[in-house]
């Protein structure tokens, strides 16, 4: 509005002097006077200057008194239309009172010593020219009023506006926020968890990067990073220093998960850091590098901390579920999970596959406790479950073994090229493991899934009755079913 005023301003100055060097070309018949040229120019000039002047009293006062400096060097009733200006700038700028009246003075002193007025009409017309001022000038003061009023109004809307925005981000975080949760409480898996709590300390504000440190020694060291390190690059390791700096600033948020819910004295489980949030900040979306908040640290925190409550419980769950499907003693399954065990094996050989079970008996196991006491015997059900598991295919994954009572076992040779060869290396194996006291004899009950059967009961039971002819013929051999079959 300001620039634009100036414009018209500047215009309209230049129009009058312009009108007022034609007309005085026109009636003088110009033939290059220099009083003429210095005329001519100091209208020129005049209009220049006050053209990059800035408006305000001083300039206006200034004005005024050229303007009646030219109209005594050429009196025409068209330069009293320049008065206009500085009269419109007394009025609309930061005057006061003495300036008001020192104008009114000014114009009417110039008008009563031209037109040779009497001290009564000079009184007077200087009263109208006073009121004039003042009525005006209030009127531009109380428009300028309210104008700053509506700039200020304005203002304020505009940072309502952006506090709306910003809660309205902050919103939608915590309601992502709420929404990753239920997708933690659904999880099963640590790993999945913390992939999780990386991911989504990311996602929630849009970062370049997050990364998960966990104890290392005295520190901590990356051991989960989402994102790329192009504007900000993380630490590899961390000290308790760290720890004490500031949480949130203009770059990087950090939180500490703990293991527990006390409010000090607290062992640190991880620091989680997050760097460079982005928010939108225009209609359209776009999204632009901005501070974090002691909000957006509520926020991750919380949902730090509900994710380690999270990955607790899933942990626990976890040795529940290992402390009810495997021995505590030999640390393989038990006869429960084993029979799952074999009701898989058993489908996938309903499609093709083959398996065969062996069900092996510890020899005169009564007499290593009966001669050593009970925790020798602890220790040869130790020697045999790991001597057993050593001597197939990754067990658990390929061949399953278990204990399914007493110092009796379980095993299932899955797809097994020559599975009597393989019984009879975990025979011989346990046979040549050093004890300290006897040797360990072995005997072992053979039954193959299909030929001899399909169901555990049933299979369960012809490899038993193997076993128990091996028992009959010295005991430390491997017998399998079709030997009894030939038996019988």
């Amino acid at each position: 509005m300001g620039k634009a005023l100036n414009y018209f301003t500047s215009i309209y100055r230049f129009l009058i002097i312009a009108v007022v060097i034609k007309e005085h070309i026109e009636a003088v018949s110009f033939n290059y006077e220099k009083e003429h040229l210095m005329l001519y120019s100091s209208f020129v000039l005049y209009g220049c200057l006050f053209s990059v002047f800035k408006r305000n009293k001083f300039a206006a006062f200034l004005e005024t008194i050229l303007i009646f400096i030219f109209m005594q060097m050429n009196p025409v009733i068209l330069l009293y239309f320049l008065l206009l200006i500085p009269f419109g700038v007394i009025i609309a700028s930061m005057a006061n009172k003495f300036d008001l009246i020192l104008y009114g003075f000014l114009v009417t002193a110039y008008i009563a010593f031209q037109y040779n007025l009497t001290l009564f009409h000079a009184f007077m017309a200087y009263a109208g020219l006073e009121v004039v001022l003042f009525t005006l000038h209030a009127k531009f003061y109380y428009i300028e009023h309210l104008e700053t009023e509506l700039f200020q109004a304005k203002n304020a809307i505009q940072e309502s506006k952006k506090q709306v925005t910003g809660l309205n981000e902050e919103l939608n975080i915590v309601a992502d926020m709420f929404n990753k949760i239920r997708e933690l409480n659904e999880a099963d898996d640590k790993e999945i968890i913390i992939e999780q709590i990386v991911h989504s300390a990311r996602d929630f504000f849009q970062a370049d990067l997050a990364v998960l440190y966990l104890p290392k020694g005295d520190g901590f060291e990356v051991f989960k990073q989402v994102g790329k390190e192009e504007r900000y690059t993380a630490p590899r390791t961390l000290t308790q220093q760290d720890l004490n700096e500031s949480p949130f600033g203009n770059e990087r948020l950090q939180v500490g998960i703990y293991d527990d819910d006390k409010e000090r004295n607290r062992d640190v489980w991880g620091v989680l850091r997050v760097y460079g949030k982005r928010a939108s900040v225009f209609k359209d979306g776009q999204l632009m590098i901005a501070p974090f908040t002691d909000i957006d640290l509520e926020i991750l925190a919380t949902y730090a901390q509900q994710a380690h409550k999270r990955l607790s419980h899933v942990k626990l769950a976890q040795k529940n579920k290992y402390l009810a499907n495997y021995d505590f003693l030999t640390g393989v399954p038990l006869r429960r999970h084993f029979i799952e065990q074999f009701q898989l094996y058993a489908e996938k050989a309903m499609r093709g596959d083959a398996f065969t079970l062996l069900i092996l008996d510890v020899d005169d196991f009564k007499l290593f406790n009966d001669r050593h006491g009970h925790h020798v015997g602890d220790q040869v059900l130790k020697i045999v479950a790991e001597t057993i598991s050593n001597s197939v295919r990754k067990p658990g994954k390929v061949d399953i073994v278990g204990r399914l009572g007493g110092e009796e076992f379980g095993v299932i040779l899955y797809n097994s090229k020559d599975p009597a060869v393989a019984a009879e290396r975990i025979r011989k194996n346990v046979n040549l493991v050093p004890t300290g006291y006897d040797r360990i004899g072995l005997s072992i009950g053979m039954a193959h899934f299909g030929k001899d059967g399909t169901d555990w009961n049933v299979l369960s039971k012809k490899a038993d009755r193997a076993l128990y002819l091996a028992k009959e013929r010295g005991k430390n051999q491997v017998v399998e079913w079709e030997e009894v079959e030939e038996k019988e």
